[in-house]
């Protein structure tokens, strides 16, 4: 496995039938697998379950189904950071996450990660907005908010990136990485950037996204009501997405009713928080 990250992953080439192929030579990959694991029972449920969740709430993702190997089953997610030129050749686009942009190294993805500060919420959206473009910390504010109502503890700086185009166009990267932590007790549930000096998600209330708002530049009532609007889209396209993701290859470690279980669970508390 050779790319970063506490999961296991591989890149692969996936040709246009389907067959599965390691790159060589500097072939570039198309596809990531991210195979299952004893210790997150669900896992690749769990996590197309979340992309399929934040497509249908109106976020863009990366692409992925769930494929099934002998006893393994992995999540194959198509990568976005490629395209095919006018000559049919697959070409790279140049990816940066939040930690690169804004000066740090992967250990201070989370902002209370090391000896020294980490990369905090005012940190990535100044990133955004001085090195993107304005506009596009309403996508991060989106994807900041699903992160907390999916119960996704992870949502670090390296799991947020920006795609660099060949003429320097730059944009907010689609959404990889989502799962709900809820479901494992193992993992700390602490958010890696804390909102208004909250690390707990279920205790956010509406002046700690009034907080954010004023500390990244954006409109309190806006973001409270962006808040309040994500609430009611994610809780009700939990009970379309679970039989999407039971119909792809089933759901044998029984994980999308717990899941959809806490994220609704989340949804209700943080709806009557954020207008309090």
């Amino acid at each position: 496995m050779t790319l970063a990250g506490v999961q296991e992953k591989l890149p692969v080439f996936v040709d246009e039938g389907g067959a599965i192929s390691i790159q060589v030579d500097g072939t570039p990959s198309t596809h990531i697998l991210k195979p299952d694991t004893k210790r997150l029972a669900g896992s690749v449920e769990n996590e197309a379950f979340c992309l399929a969740l934040a497509r249908a709430c109106g976020l863009e993702t990366a692409e992925a189904t769930i494929g099934v190997t002998g006893r393994r089953r992995y999540l194959r997610v198509k990568r976005y950071d490629r395209f095919t030129d006018p000559q049919g050749e697959i070409r790279r686009l140049h990816q940066e996450d939040l930690c690169q942009l804004t000066g740090h190294f992967p250990s201070q993805k989370y902002e209370r990660s090391s000896t020294e500060r980490g990369v905090t919420l005012k940190m990535m959206f100044d990133a955004i907005s001085d090195l993107v473009s304005p506009a596009e910390r309403l996508k991060l504010l989106d994807a900041v908010i699903f992160n907390v109502l999916i119960c996704n503890s992870d949502p670090d700086a390296k799991n947020y990136s920006v795609l660099i185009g060949a003429a320097g166009s730059t944009k907010l990267a689609p959404l990889y990485d989502l799962m709900c932590a809820a479901v494992y007790r193992q993992v700390d549930q602490s958010l890696p950037q804390g909102i208004a000096g909250r690390v707990d998600a279920s205790e956010l209330r509406r002046a700690d996204w009034l907080a954010l708002a004023g500390e990244i530049g954006l409109s309190g009532a806006s973001t409270v009501r962006r808040v309040e609007e994500l609430t009611e889209r994610v809780s009700a396209a939990c009970e379309d997405a679970a039989p999407q993701i039971d119909g792809m290859a089933g759901d044998p470690a029984r994980v999308l009713e717990k899941i959809t279980h806490y994220i609704q669970k989340r949804c209700r508390r943080i709806r009557a928080q954020s207008r309090g």
